[in-house]
């Protein structure tokens, strides 16, 4: 979608990120609909942390543990960080920021907050931030699925040297998400003097001498480590993200795009942060997986040298996206036993996200073994102790309901559905639900009641004319 002028801008200030602030500062985060929350809001990832942060404290007895999650959408993985930091008695405070005030306003009225104590910052990374907020103890800043997202600077050398890459795209005040297919990134390199780049890249282009290709660096990412440095005695970085650990001519193309949620996504150059962090004395620590998923974990400031022997130690053998994406292939080749569910949701530490993924498989089966409900329910209440409420995930919470029916837990789904009815969009599934659950009570007048509610919005419903036409 281009107009009849062209004009070029750096890709680092080019007015396309206006377009993804569009997105991004919907209050209930429609644009998360697309992202691929197996990934990005994992209870695996979200426990390992917790573990890290737990042993890289122990090199800081007497303080709490400050944590700011970055960009923190939905407020899932945040959530799922606190529950396994109290399992492991961390003292710690969590601090949720995103870059929309509204959505943070929004997030923070949702249920599974209202008995935890954590605060809401509103941070734009692009721009100054105050952290005098946040209290004293290290910070460990969490990274998740964020970088890919935020602006860089795109260069390129080849036998003539170092280029500068420009892009456009016209139009932006029509971009929204329906539309996002329709826009297109153009790309132009031009020379240019390196005494005019940011500071950043003056300092990391030599490094890069012996270099031919695209390179990108996330000048956005490492000037904000560099500003909050500044305001805290000691800072850890904790990115996962997709990317490369070490870049080569192969690594980048020329292409840029939106990805199919409205942000610019492109893989992150960890080797650039990394070695920006070896200019700070600092140290950091890597781990790969698939190629290109990287967990990868810095320090800035005063932390004692062996952290960084413990960093590299915490890394090994955790190649989580190799081991994931083989757990979830095998998801579709089931064995129609306990165990097995066991087993999965184990290796997945009960993630919400991986059981309702399963949940037409655990429902198929909890109706033909009821012999092997007790186990089941078991299971089912790992999944309930870490439920996370969002609009996003309502069918989810429907579908919980109906397995705690068959499994004849009525009273815990009756609990839930109270919870969550004051934030459920869909009052015909409010109601069918409710009407279900009384029916499993023998509260025969209140499930008429609900079940005739759920007529008036849905006429054709048959669940609830077969219910009616049990009570006839």
């Amino acid at each position: 979608m281009f107009g009849q002028k062209k004009t070029y801008e750096c890709f680092s200030q080019d007015t396309l990120w206006s377009m993804n602030d569009k997105i991004y500062t919907q209050d209930k985060g429609e644009a998360w609909s697309k992202v691929p929350m197996l990934y990005t809001v994992n209870c695996k990832v979200a426990n390992y942390y917790a573990n890290c942060i737990a042993q890289l404290m122990k090199a800081h007895p007497n303080t709490k543990a400050q944590i700011l999650e970055l960009g923190c959408g939905l407020g899932a993985f945040s959530y799922y960080l606190h529950y396994f930091l109290k399992k492991l008695n961390v003292d710690f405070h969590i601090t949720l920021s995103d870059m929309s005030d509204t959505s943070l306003e929004y997030l923070k009225l949702l249920p599974q907050w209202q008995d935890l104590s954590v605060d809401w910052l509103a941070i734009d990374v692009r721009k100054d931030v105050d952290l005098s907020s946040i209290g004293e103890g290290p910070l460990f800043v969490i990274c998740n699925y964020f970088a890919d997202s935020m602006p860089f600077i795109g260069l390129k050398k080849d036998a003539s040297g170092w280029h500068h890459a420009t892009v456009r795209v016209d139009e932006c005040d029509k971009f929204n998400q329906e539309n996002i297919s329709d826009f297109k990134i153009d790309v132009n390199f031009n020379t240019f003097d390196i005494e005019k780049m940011p500071r950043i890249v003056q300092e990391l282009l030599p490094l890069y001498d012996d270099f031919d290709g695209n390179l990108n660096i996330p000048t956005v990412m490492i000037d904000f480590f560099d500003r909050i440095k500044k305001q805290r005695p000691l800072v850890y970085g904790m990115f996962n993200d997709k990317g490369f650990s070490k870049v080569d001519e192969n690594s980048y193309d020329e292409h840029f795009d939106f990805n199919v949620d409205g942000a610019i996504h492109y893989m992150v150059n960890f080797e650039a942060i990394n070695h920006w962090v070896d200019l700070q004395e600092g140290c950091h620590a890597i781990c790969s997986s698939k190629g290109y998923s990287h967990l990868n974990f810095i320090a800035l400031g005063d932390f004692p040298s062996h952290q960084k022997t413990i960093m590299d130690s915490l890394m090994v053998g955790f190649h989580w996206r190799d081991n994931f994406d083989m757990i979830m292939e095998s998801t579709d080749f089931l064995n129609d036993n306990t165990d097995h569910f066991n087993q999965l949701m184990g290796f997945c530490d009960y993630c919400p996200g991986v059981f309702f993924k399963l949940s037409n498989a655990f429902l198929k089966f909890a109706k033909e073994n009821p012999g092997e409900h007790k186990k089941l329910l078991v299971l089912c209440h790992k999944i309930i102790d870490k439920l996370y409420w969002h609009p996003l995930f309502e069918c989810d919470v429907f579908v919980i309901i109906e397995i705690l029916i068959i499994l004849k837990d009525s009273d815990t789904a009756l609990e839930l559905l109270k919870t969550y009815q004051p934030f459920i969009n869909s009052q015909y599934l409010l109601n069918l639900h409710f009407g279900v659950l009384y029916f499993s009570l023998k509260q025969f007048d209140e499930s008429k009641k609900r079940l005739n509610l759920a007529l008036n919005f849905n006429k054709k419903c048959p669940n609830a004319k077969k219910y009616l036409d049990l009570m006839a």
